[in-house]
C-alpha cells in the first residue's frame, strides 16, 4: 500500500465518521469457517472495507479466492468465493465503488490461468472471467492510471506467462490495458533481455501522476525497477549489480521513490531510497526480516515497511516504522499483533489515511472457529495502537549494493487472451472480536440544584472502550429530553412527582445498567395577566385567541413549561355585531392554576371602497378598441377579501352601432355594498382607405383560346378597425360591370378593371381603375409535310406549289392566315443534292410559325443492259464468229444513258485467237454498267482425205520380198 494524498476536507470528514465508531483500540476481528481461512489485502471503500482472502472449501483442498466486505465497525457484511481453486493477487477500487480484482487459478503450474473480475458493493460479480494461453500464467497487479494512453481502458494489469523460448519454469512479463467492463485495449509482452532470461518484474506496479508506470521485481537474476510511459515503453531502469536480488515494492515520494527488496536464495531484506532518475540515495539492510513485501509513507513522511520476522518462536507479519534524520533512515520501532495465537499465514499492513493502519493475515487461535482464521485489524493511530499490539527488538545495518541501469527487454504486441466466464458462491463466515473485552460497570449520582426541578448527574461508570451511555430519566413528558447519550447530562423534570432515572453503559463486548429515583414538589400557583376589554369594527382586527396574549410566571416552572389554556364564547353574529368573552388559565408543572378574562365587542358598519374604477363613458370606432375590463379592486375596513361581481351587457350589434354596459359591485361579509358603472359606445362609420391600386397590366391569351383567365392583382386597403375590408373588382363593359372571378374571360385587347373596398359595416372606399391589355402571342399551328423525304430522280420530286400546307390559330381565322413557301437547293441535281423547303404561317398579330422539309435527291443506280450476248462462245472457223449483238441500255432516271461498244482481237485468226466484245452504258450521274463476250476461234480439226486406198493389201506369191510389203496410211 502506498502513500495516498487526500484532500484535507475528505480526511477530516472520514476522521469524523470513524470517530463515532472506532475506539481508542481500533478494530480487531476474526472471521471464517471450521476450515482454513485467511485475509491477504485490505482496500477501504468510503467507511467500509473490501478484504481479499482465501477459503478452504474442504479439508486439504486447494483454497479458493474470496472477497469480503466489512462495515465501518469491522462487522461482516458478505463474502464472495470463486467456485474453483484460485487466488486474488491484487485489487483496485473503481470510481463507482466497485472492486476490480486480478489473480490466477491454482496450482500455479502449466494448467494455471489468469483471472479477473468486477465485484459490486452488494456482494456480486458484475463479471468474472478466466484467460488461458499455453503454459502457466497469472495476473499479479492492477492500477487505475490517472493519465492512461486511452481513457476507454484506464486500468493497467501486470502479470506473467510461460516463456516458450526458455525452459519449463521461465516466464515473460505481460502488461494489459482494461476497461471497467473487462474489455482489453492492448496486451504487450516483455520477452526478456534478448529472450534469454526468466522474468519476474511483475511483483509491483505503480501508476505515477503523469501516467508513467513503475514495474518492479527481477529480470533474470537481476533485481530491477523499470519506469515506462503509459504505452508500456521503458524509459529508465535501475538494479543492483553482481547479486541475486528481487524488488518487492516501490512507492513514490516527493522527488523520488522508496523501494524494498531482498537477496536470494539467502534472504537479506533491503530498504532503499531513489531520486527521480532512479539513482540510489541511501540503502540499509533489515536483518530481522525473513521476507519483505511492502513500503509506504504517511502524510508526515514517516516510512513503513511490512514483512515477516520470527518473533517468540513464530514467523509472523511485522511492521517497521522509520523516519529520515539528516538524510538517513532511523528505525523507530518494529511491532506485531498477537493474542494467544498459535501460527500465522502471511500478514501485511496498509495505510488508511489520515491516521490509521489496516492489518490482515491468517492465524490459528487457541479459541477459534476450527482451523486458521482470517484476521482483520484497524489501529486507532499510526503507532499501530490496538488491544493486541506488541513490540519487538529490531536493528538496521548499512548496505553498499552497486546499482546500474539495465537494458530494457524487448516488447511485442500480443493478442489479448480469450475469456471464459466463471461462477461464484456466497459464504456465510463466522465472526468474533479478536480481543476479549473487560467487564462494564454502571453507576451514577443525581442531585437537585435549587428549589424546583433542575437536577445534575455525576457518572461513575467504567468499562472497555469505546463506552457509550444511554440515559432514561423516566420523564416521557419531557419529550426528546427524556433520553441522552451524554456522559454527564443535566435534566429539568417536567413536573412534580417521583421519577426513576436509569443508565445503561455499553463497552466493547459488555453492557451494565443501574437505576435511581428522585422526587420533585411545588405548591405555589402561577401568576397570570390578561389584556383589557376593547371594541373593534372588524372581526379580522380581533387578535386570534392565543397564548401569547397573556403573561404567566411561576416560582418553579419555567415560562416555556407553564401550560396555558384559552377558551372563548361568542354572543351575536360575527363579524357584524357580536361580543367575544375570552378566558385564560395558567397551570404549572405541579398542577397549580390561575385564571383571567377579556371581553371584545365587534360591529362592522362601513361599506367597501372600489379602487381603479374606469371612466364612466368611452367612445370607440372598433371592437378591438374596446378596453379590457378594468381590474377593479376593493378595500374594506374589515374583510381582506371583498367579493366583487362583474357584469357586462351588450346593446345593439357590434361593431357597427352598439353599447357595452359594465358594472362592478363590491359587498363585504356584513352586506355593506358599493358599485361603479362604465358605458362603452362602439360605432364604426369610417370608410376603408384604398391604396396600392395595380398598374396597367399586359398579359397573353391562354393557350388555345383568344382570351385570358387568371388571378389578377388587387388593390390593398386599410380600415380603422382590425377586420380586413373586402376588395371587390369589376370588368367594365359598355353595357355592364361584371364581377371578376378566376373564371372571368378577358378578351384580346384593352379591358378596364374597377375596384373598391368595403368594411364589415358597409362603409365603402373610393374606387380605382387599371387597364388589363390581353395580347395574342400564340403563333399559328401548322400542319407540315414530312420533315425528311428521299428521291432517286429529280423528276420524282413534287413541285413546291403542289405541296399543301395548312395552319390554324387561336385568334385569326384560317382564311386570314398568310402562308409563304420557299426552297433552297444544295448540291447538283439530280445526282447528289438536297432541297430545303420552308413554309412560314403568320396570323393577323404578326405571330409566325415555321415548318421545314428537306428532300434528298441522289441517283446512285447504274443503268441496266438488255440483250447482252452469252459471255463465252467457242468456234472453229472465222466464218463461224457471230455478228455483234444488239444491246440496249435503260436507266431509272431520264435522260437515257449513253451506250458504247468495243471489240479487241487477241491471237491469230483462225488458228488460235480470242475476240473480246464489250458494251458499256453510263447515265447522267456517272453510274455505269457493262457486259462482255469472249469468242474463242480455234481450228483443231485436220483435213479429210477423199478416195484413199485400202490400208492393207495381201499377195500370194513366191517372192518373199513382196510378201512382206504392206501399204497403210
Amino acid at each position: 500500500m502506498k502513500t495516498i494524498v487526500y484532500k484535507i476536507a475528505l480526511a477530516l470528514v472520514f476522521s469524523m465518521l470513524l470517530g463515532t465508531t472506532i475506539s481508542a483500540q481500533g478494530i480487531q476481528r476474526v472471521f471464517g469457517t471450521a476450515l482454513d481461512n485467511s485475509f491477504t489485502k485490505v482496500i477501504r471503500s468510503g467507511t467500509n472495507y473490501y478484504v481479499l482472502g482465501r477459503d478452504e472449501p474442504t479439508n486439504g483442498a486447494l483454497t479458493r479466492a474470496t472477497v469480503t466486505r466489512l462495515n465501518a465497525l469491522g462487522e461482516h457484511q458478505w463474502t464472495l468465493s470463486l467456485d474453483i481453486a484460485s487466488v486474488w493477487n491484487d485489487a483496485v477500487l473503481t470510481p463507482g465503488g466497485n472492486l476490480l480484482v486480478v489473480g490466477n487459478t491454482l496450482p500455479l503450474d502449466a494448467t494455471s490461468q489468469s483471472l479477473m473480475g468486477l465485484v459490486t458493493p452488494a456482494g456480486a460479480f458484475s463479471w468474472v472471467r478466466s484467460y488461458n494461453v499455453p503454459g502457466r500464467e497469472w495476473f499479479n497487479r492492477v492500477v487505475l492510471n490517472p493519465m492512461p494512453a486511452n481513457s476507454t481502458f484506464p486500468y493497467y494489469v501486470l502479470g506473467g506467462q510461460w516463456d516458450p523460448a526458455g525452459n519449463a519454469n521461465w516466464d515473460d512479463i505481460v502488461l494489459l490495458t482494461v476497461s471497467e467492463a473487462g474489455n482489453f485495449g492492448w496486451k504487450k509482452i516483455y520477452t526478456g533481455l534478448f529472450g534469454t532470461t526468466d522474468d519476474e518484474f511483475s511483483r509491483d506496479l505503480e501508476a505515477l501522476p503523469n501516467g508513467d508506470l513503475i514495474l518492479a521485481g527481477n529480470l533474470g537474476t537481476n533485481g530491477v525497477i523499470f519506469r515506462s510511459n503509459n504505452a508500456g515503453e521503458m524509459v529508465n531502469s535501475a538494479g543492483p549489480e553482481g547479486i541475486l536480488f528481487s524488488f518487492a515494492d516501490v512507492t513514490q515520494i516527493s522527488g523520488g521513490f522508496y523501494a524494498v527488496g531482498h537477496t536470494y536464495p539467502s534472504v537479506s531484506a533491503h530498504l532503499m531510497k531513489f531520486d527521480a532518475d532512479l539513482l540510489v540515495t541511501w540503502q540499509i539492510i533489515i536483518p530481522q526480516l525473513t521476507a519483505v513485501s511492502q513500503v509506504w509513507t504517511d502524510t508526515e513522511g514517516k516510512i513503513y515497511v511490512t514483512g515477516r520476522a520470527t518473533v517468540g518462536g513464530l514467523n509472523r507479519g511485522v511492521l517497521l516504522k522509520y523516519q529520515e534524520v539528516g538524510g538517513n533512515p532511523s528505525l523507530l520501532w518494529m511491532k506485531y499483533l498477537e493474542y494467544n495465537d498459535l501460527s500465522y499465514n502471511g500478514g501485511s499492513a496498509w495505510y488508511m489515511p489520515p491516521s490509521q493502519i489496516a492489518f490482515a493475515d491468517g492465524r490459528e487461535r487457541v479459541v477459534g472457529f476450527g482451523e486458521g482464521c482470517a484476521f482483520f485489524s484497524i489501529s486507532s493511530d499510526l503507532e499501530l495502537t490496538t488491544c493486541m499490539t506488541e513490540t519487538a527488538a529490531a536493528t538496521q545495518a548499512s548496505a553498499d549494493l552497486f546499482f546500474f541501469s539495465l537494458l530494457p527487454p524487448d516488447i511485442d504486441f500480443f493478442d489479448t487472451p480469450p475469456a471464459t466466464n466463471l461462477t461464484s458462491s456466497a459464504l456465510n463466515w463466522q465472526q468474533d472480536n479478536a480481543c476479549p473485552p473487560p467487564p462494564c460497570v454502571a453507576e451514577f449520582i443525581i442531585q437537585k440544584v435549587g428549589n424546583c426541578f433542575y437536577f445534575q448527574t455525576n457518572n461513575n461508570s467504567s468499562g472497555p472502550p469505546p463506552l457509550t451511555y444511554q440515559w432514561n430519566f423516566g420523564d416521557p413528558a419531557s419529550g426528546s429530553n427524556n433520553t441522552s447519550m451524554a456522559q454527564n447530562p443535566d435534566h429539568v423534570f417536567s413536573g412534580c412527582g417521583t421519577y426513576t432515572v436509569c443508565l445503561t453503559v455499553t463497552g466493547a463486548g459488555c453492557t451494565a445498567s443501574v437505576c435511581h429515583t428522585v422526587t420533585t414538589t411545588d405548591i405555589t400557583p402561577p401568576s397570570i395577566s390578561c389584556p383589557q376589554s376593547t371594541n373593534y369594527q372588524c372581526g379580522g382586527d380581533v387578535p386570534p385567541l392565543g397564548l401569547s396574549l397573556v403573561i404567566a410566571s411561576d416560582n418553579c416552572t419555567p415560562p416555556q413549561s407553564i401550560i396555558i389554556t384559552a377558551t372563548q364564547s361568542v354572543n351575536g353574529v360575527m363579524p357584524c355585531d357580536a361580543s367575544i368573552v375570552r378566558t385564560w388559565v395558567a397551570q404549572d408543572l405541579c398542577g397549580n392554576t390561575s385564571a383571567c378574562t377579556q371581553t371584545i365587542f365587534v360591529s362592522d358598519t362601513q361599506a367597501p371602497v372600489l379602487l381603479n374604477c374606469p371612466s364612466p363613458v368611452v367612445n370607440v370606432q372598433c371592437t378591438n378598441q374596446v378596453p379590457l375590463p378594468a381590474i377593479v379592486t376593493a378595500i374594506d375596513n374589515c374583510a381582506p377579501n371583498v367579493t366583487i361581481t362583474f357584469t357586462e351587457v351588450v346593446n345593439g350589434v357590434l361593431p357597427c352601432n352598439a353599447s357595452i354596459v359594465r358594472t362592478w359591485m363590491a359587498a363585504d361579509a356584513c352586506f355593506n355594498t358599493t358599485a361603479c358603472v362604465q358605458t362603452i359606445f362602439v360605432n364604426d362609420n369610417q370608410a376603408p382607405l384604398l391604396f396600392s391600386c395595380p398598374p396597367n397590366l399586359s398579359v397573353n391569351t391562354n393557350p388555345g383560346v383568344c382570351y385570358f383567365t387568371g388571378v389578377l392583382p388587387k388593390p390593398t386597403a386599410n380600415d380603422n378597425c382590425p377586420t380586413a375590408p373586402q376588395i371587390f373588382c369589376f370588368l367594365v363593359t359598355p353595357n355592364q360591370s361584371i364581377p371578376i372571378t378566376p373564371q372571368t374571360q378577358f378578351p384580346k385587347g384593352n379591358n378596364t378593371i374597377t375596384c373598391y373596398a368595403e368594411d364589415a359595416c358597409g362603409n365603402q372606399s373610393q374606387s380605382c381603375s387599371f387597364i388589363l391589355t390581353v395580347n395574342d402571342n400564340v403563333p399559328p399551328t401548322m400542319q407540315c409535310p414530312p420533315p425528311v423525304v428521299n428521291y432517286d430522280c429529280e423528276e420524282d420530286v413534287p413541285l413546291l406549289g403542289s405541296v399543301v400546307v395548312t395552319a390554324t390559330d387561336n385568334c385569326t381565322p384560317a382564311a386570314s392566315i398568310t402562308i409563304t413557301a420557299s426552297e433552297v437547293v444544295n448540291g447538283i441535281l439530280p445526282c447528289d443534292a438536297s432541297i430545303v423547303r420552308t413554309w412560314v404561317a403568320a396570323d393577323t398579330c404578326g405571330n409566325t410559325s415555321i415548318c421545314t422539309q428537306t428532300i434528298f435527291v441522289n441517283d446512285d443506280q447504274a443503268p441496266v443492259l438488255v440483250n447482252c450476248p452469252p459471255s463465252v462462245v467457242n468456234v472453229q472457223c472465222t466464218n463461224q464468229v457471230p455478228p455483234p449483238a444488239i444491246v440496249v441500255a435503260i436507266d431509272n432516271c431520264a435522260p437515257a444513258p449513253s451506250l458504247t461498244f468495243s471489240e479487241v482481237v487477241n491471237g491469230i485468226i483462225p488458228c488460235d485467237a480470242a475476240i473480246i466484245r464489250t458494251w458499256t452504258a453510263e447515265d447522267l450521274c456517272g453510274n455505269t454498267v457493262a457486259c462482255s463476250q469472249t469468242i474463242f476461234v480455234h481450228d483443231t480439226q485436220a483435213p479429210v482425205l477423199i478416195n484413199c486406198p485400202p490400208s492393207v493389201v495381201h499377195f500370194d506369191c513366191a517372192d518373199k520380198s513382196r510378201c512382206r510389203q504392206s501399204s497403210r496410211r
